[in-house]
């Protein structure tokens, strides 16, 4: 079975640094009685996580580009022949599959919540606690707790000893970048194309070090996040976004 849990990604990027078309005058957007026009800020829901570019010292830039369908969930995610390439297929709403070049991933639920996870030949079992929103991946030995906007807040893992260690813990009054819909879609796919630590909102508690600093438009989502280890910059990321 492929190990590419989450925290291993983190800290293997830790260690490796270590060693829409706009509105014209005429146009307007009536939401809830609220007149905005091109001056304005666009409503949160109408925005959707477009591009983003990682860029990291001495290498080139990595770019991502995400394509929605007419429900306005993710449809396909580029990354010009990486590991992010992959095409999502819905089922009554859930993500049913994510394809990739080199396999992928099947969901099944039970009662529509999240039970397992074909990797390839192998299944991940998934636990979810509902009141406090946290998905255990039994395999992995990894909690992940979301808030009410499936944005990730908080991720533990079971060490050898079985002793919960906090890895990351992130501001519940900060969104992460694809944000647009209270959905577990927009978390399940980054987690599992392994670049949900390039979208979760601000580090608040960091592991070893490593600390997220974001600025923020004026909708309150994030257009950059530099990531530091030990105040050394090691990655820069620059998000777009769409209105859909």
């Amino acid at each position: 079975m492929k190990k590419f849990i989450l925290v291993l990604a983190v800290l293997a990027m830790v260690s490796c640094s270590k060693d829409d078309g706009d509105a014209t005058e005429e146009d307007t957007i009536i939401i809830e009685d609220d007149t905005i026009t091109e001056d304005d800020n666009p409503p949160v829901a109408a925005l959707y996580l477009k591009t983003f570019k990682v860029e990291r010292p001495n290498e080139n830039p990595l770019n991502i580009e995400i394509e929605y369908n007419s429900q306005k969930q993710v449809a396909s995610v580029n990354g010009t022949g990486t590991v992010f390439d992959a095409v999502c297929t819905y089922e009554a709403g859930k993500i049913k599959t994510i394809t990739k070049a080199d396999g992928g991933f099947v969901f099944s639920y039970t009662n529509n919540v999240l039970t397992s996870v074909l990797v390839d030949n192998d299944v991940v079992n998934v636990d979810y606690n509902s009141d406090s929103k946290t998905y255990t991946f039994n395999e992995w030995g990894t909690d992940y707790t979301l808030d009410e906007n499936n944005n990730l807040v908080l991720v533990k893992y079971q060490l050898i000893d079985n002793v919960a260690t906090t890895l990351l813990t992130y501001d519940l009054t900060k969104q992460g970048a694809i944000y647009n819909h209270a959905s577990p879609n927009n978390f399940f796919i980054p987690l599992f194309l392994q670049f949900i630590t390039y979208v979760s909102p601000n580090v608040l508690k960091s592991y070893d070090g490593y600390d997220v600093v974001n600025t923020f438009n004026n909708a309150g989502l994030p257009t950059t996040a530099v990531h530091k280890l030990e105040g050394a910059t090691i990655l820069t990321i620059t998000y777009t976004y769409t209105e859909l």
